[in-house]
C-alpha cells in the first residue's frame, strides 16, 4: 500500500489541505443526504423539494438544456480531454477514480431503491427529456458534474474566472434535478458529496504518487 502522507508532505501547505477539506465537505454532504429515512429529515426534504420545484418549474426548459452538463457522455468526453492534456499515468487518475465512484453509485442505487419524486407522487410532473429508470438516491448527475468542475481546473489550465463559472454550472445542474421532478434535495446532496469525495481522491492520488 502506498503511504499517502509523504506525498502530501511534498506539496505546499494550501495544496496539501485541498483533499482534506474536500473529503470533509463531501462526507458531510453525503451524510446529510443519507439521512433521508429519518422522519424529521423526510419532512424537511419534502418541503424543500416543493419550494424549489414549484417556484422554478417555469424555467424547466432552461434546466433541461443545462442538464446535459451532468450526463455521462459529456463526463467521458471531458475525461478523454484530460488524458490528452496529461498523456501519462498521472493523467489517467481522474478516469480511474470516476469509474470507481460510478460503480459505488450504482451499487447504492441498487441497494436502497429509493423511488423518484414523480413516481412517489403522480402530481409531480417529470420534466426531464428522457425518462429515468434507475433509483433516485443518490443523484448521478450531481455526482458527475461536481466531480468534473472540481477536477477539471486542476488538470487543464483554465482562465481565473473559469472555476467560478464551473461551480455555478454545477449548482444549476443540481437544482435542475429537483425542478424536473427526478430527485429530492437529499439525493442531490448525496450525489454532490460523492462527486466532491471523488475529486478529493484524484488530488490525493496525484500528491501521493506523483509529487516530488
Amino acid at each position: 500500500m502506498v503511504d499517502v502522507l509523504p506525498g502530501l508532505a511534498t506539496a505546499n501547505g494550501p495544496n496539501a489541505m485541498i483533499p482534506i477539506f474536500m473529503t470533509i465537505l463531501g462526507v458531510s454532504l453525503f451524510a446529510v443526504g443519507s439521512a433521508y429515512r429519518i422522519p424529521r429529515v423526510v419532512d424537511m426534504d419534502q418541503k424543500v423539494f416543493f419550494a424549489i420545484n414549484d417556484k422554478l418549474r417555469p424555467l424547466a426548459s432552461f434546466f433541461q438544456i443545462i442538464w446535459l452538463f451532468g450526463r455521462t457522455p459529456l463526463t467521458l468526453a471531458t475525461l478523454f480531454i484530460i488524458v490528452l492534456f496529461n498523456f501519462s499515468l498521472d493523467g489517467a487518475i481522474p478516469t480511474v477514480v470516476f469509474f470507481f465512484i460510478a460503480a459505488i453509485e450504482s451499487l447504492i442505487k441498487r441497494t436502497y431503491h429509493r423511488e423518484r419524486p414523480f413516481i412517489s407522487n403522480q402530481k409531480i410532473p417529470m420534466l426531464q427529456p428522457h425518462l429515468p429508470t434507475d433509483a433516485s438516491f443518490p443523484s448521478g448527475d450531481s455526482l458527475r458534474i461536481w466531480f468534473l468542475v472540481l477536477t477539471l481546473p486542476f488538470w487543464i489550465p483554465l482562465p481565473g474566472w473559469a472555476p467560478v463559472l464551473l461551480i455555478l454550472i454545477a449548482f444549476t445542474v443540481s437544482i435542475g434535478r429537483i425542478v424536473m421532478g427526478v430527485h429530492y434535495p437529499t439525493d442531490v446532496l448525496a450525489g454532490a458529496g460523492m462527486g466532491i469525495i471523488a475529486s478529493a481522491i484524484t488530488y490525493l492520488l496525484h500528491y501521493s504518487l506523483f509529487s516530488s
